[in-house]
């Protein structure tokens, strides 16, 4: 029986996540189970949180019909507050029934349930309990969420949405891209302008110390704006740049990076170039090279 507890960006980026539709589309992506009473479940719960059933006479919990469990990728339970595998709370035992039932991945158990991810996120609350599959495909994903509350890599068309500065409370943009976005203009907000082609001879290295000192400042120092980093489609140019930072502020190698950035965002693609440069950064910041460019994943 595998359980995993979960920090609540970790279900943020799973409801972000997208390649040309939202990965919630697929049935088979997310199963994501509310485990506290029907009364809780109806005023309000994560969007596409299903409720679980609990049996009257043997107060335990039932399986959902449609489960699934062998075919789902991510099984999330949350129930009020539950953030310890020691206790008898209905979080835990609902995930032990998903884990007992056949599920083929850890079942995972948000941290502090509905209570802690409805206050960090409270724009991904809903009382609406039937999705159909094309509100599932149109679902407006938020950026992908790198340090929680602070910092977002996202796309062009994301940063031009009035709802997701405001959900997001960003103040703050690297824009990596040449394409106009008279939202930030209209809203006021610090800005650091990199344009960048997702080109293999395209020299993005120089601008490496200049953006990892700018997402710095913005959320570190006094008073943090939230930052979104973005280009045309938040897959290539702008996670360069956000690797660039996490290098530089964390004294990550560049696997490291890469791999914490993965979590976070599983289609991001940078070339060839890009990644060298990436390479040759690494060994000005550590002294030495450390990681194998054939190594990273795409």
């Amino acid at each position: 029986m595998a359980l995993t507890f979960i920090e609540p960006t970790v279900l943020y980026n799973y409801l972000s996540h997208h390649s040309e539709y939202p990965n919630t589309s697929n049935t088979n992506y997310l199963l994501l189970l509310d485990c506290r009473t029907r009364e809780e479940y109806n005023e309000s719960h994560v969007v596409l949180g299903k409720f679980v059933k609990l049996d009257e006479q043997s107060n335990d919990f039932k399986l959902p019909y449609d489960a699934e469990l062998e075919c789902k990728e991510n099984v999330v339970v949350y129930d009020g507050n539950t953030s310890d595998l020691d206790e008898d709370s209905n979080a835990v035992r609902c995930a032990k029934l998903m884990a007992n039932n056949g599920s083929k991945n850890p079942v995972q158990i948000v941290t502090g349930g509905y209570e802690r991810f409805s206050a960090l996120y409270p724009f991904l609350r809903t009382q609406k309990i039937i999705f159909m599959p094309q509100e599932l495909d149109s679902r407006q994903p938020y950026p992908y969420e790198v340090v929680p509350g602070k910092l977002y890599l996202g796309s062009l068309a994301q940063a031009s949405l009035p709802h997701v500065m405001k959900d997001l409370k960003i103040k703050a943009h690297v824009k990596c891209t040449n394409e106009e976005n008279p939202m930030i203009e209209k809203l006021g907000h610090e800005l650091l302008l990199l344009p960048t082609k997702n080109l293999v001879d395209c020299q993005v290295k120089d601008y490496f110390a200049m953006a990892a000192a700018y997402i710095g400042q913005q959320i570190n120092d006094g008073i943090v704006k939230p930052t979104l980093v973005y280009c045309d489609d938040g897959v290539s140019c702008s996670p360069v740049y956000i690797l660039a930072f996490l290098m530089s502020q964390f004294d990550l190698s560049l696997k490291e990076a890469w791999t914490d950035l993965r979590r976070c965002h599983s289609y991001f693609f940078l070339n060839s170039g890009f990644v060298q440069q990436l390479c040759d950064f690494e060994e000005e910041l550590m002294g030495k090279r450390m990681t194998d460019p054939d190594s990273l994943q795409a």
